[in-house]
């Protein structure tokens, strides 16, 4: 410990002619979080304490015996978050998952900001272009930014993880310094946050063919009748036509905030669901 009182109070000296203007970085770094949420991807704070081995700079005193070393990359931590989101990617609603952080990394050289992009598809199809997908989507964020001669995008296929990497301050620097009526906030929305249940939760689908009239909140508004209290999220997550039908497939995610639930409710609650679609209308056919 050193001590608070023995470290002089000094103002931070702001270049003239700057003052009161926003910060470049800020103002860039909420850009790019407009740009990427706007296309599904969500924001992380991954730790800046590391394993060995994905740091250069051991920690003198560190927090905690696994992590003894500052990161030099927003990579491991990205693909950490790809794995804990895709294992709850049913109860989020999420066909894919995607997910962007702007981080400090720590290097031999000197401290650096980073830009990192996660993929992890869950779609067989998808995965075999989501190397060039997420690089599209990087040369479309250089273009959003303006940026003619960007930092180097590093990354590309680790398993099933795909990701990116740049120097923030390297992509940004030929942009301009923003002026006063530039300020710029993130894009929020008014969401209502609620708590998670401890317990795991179970998945059962159901698929059904209907006629082309027919729409998927028509069979939704039956799904919902007939689920009961521990249907936690119910969505559609695939619908496409052959011939004259049209098929809907929809996800049931069932969890209790009081016990762990057993296949057999699970179960029971699927084949009640499935008896009042095919009682509803006498076109529906439940695919099994």
């Amino acid at each position: 410990h050193y001590g608070y009182e023995k470290i002089a109070p000094v103002v931070p000296a702001l270049p003239l002619g700057r003052k009161g203007l926003p910060n470049k970085r800020l103002y860039s770094a909420n850009k790019v979080r407009n740009f990427l949420v706007e296309r599904g991807f969500s924001e992380v704070y991954t730790y800046s304490f590391a394993p060995k081995g994905e740091g250069d700079i051991e920690v003198e005193n560190p927090i905690g015996k696994d992590r003894p070393y500052m990161r030099h990359s927003l990579i491991p931590g990205i693909h950490r978050a790809l794995e804990l989101n895709s294992v709850n990617a049913p109860l989020l609603e999420l066909e894919d998952v995607k997910v962007f952080e702007v981080g400090n990394v720590f290097s031999l050289t000197g401290e650096e900001i980073r830009l990192a992009l996660g993929y992890l598809p869950r779609d067989n199809k998808k995965a075999k272009t989501a190397t060039d997908d997420l690089k599209t989507l990087a040369d479309e964020l250089d273009e959003f930014l303006g940026v003619n001669e960007s930092g180097t995008w590093i990354g590309g296929q680790e398993g099933e993880h795909y990701s990116y990497e740049v120097d923030f301050n390297e992509l940004i620097k030929t942009l301009p310094e923003p002026k006063h009526n530039e300020s710029l906030s993130v894009h929020a929305k008014n969401t209502a946050y609620k708590t998670l249940s401890h317990y795991p939760f179970i998945v059962r689908d159901v698929a059904l063919w209907v006629s082309k009239e027919t729409k998927a909140e028509e069979v939704e508004q039956v799904i919902r009748a007939n689920v009961g209290e521990l249907a936690q999220k119910i969505y559609l997550f695939d619908t496409f036509e052959k011939n004259d039908k049209k098929s809907f497939a929809f996800r049931m995610v069932f969890q209790s905030f009081e016990r762990t639930l057993v296949d057999s409710e699970a179960n029971a609650v699927y084949e009640r669901v499935v008896v009042s679609l095919e009682h509803a209308n006498p076109v529906w056919l439940v695919r099994k």
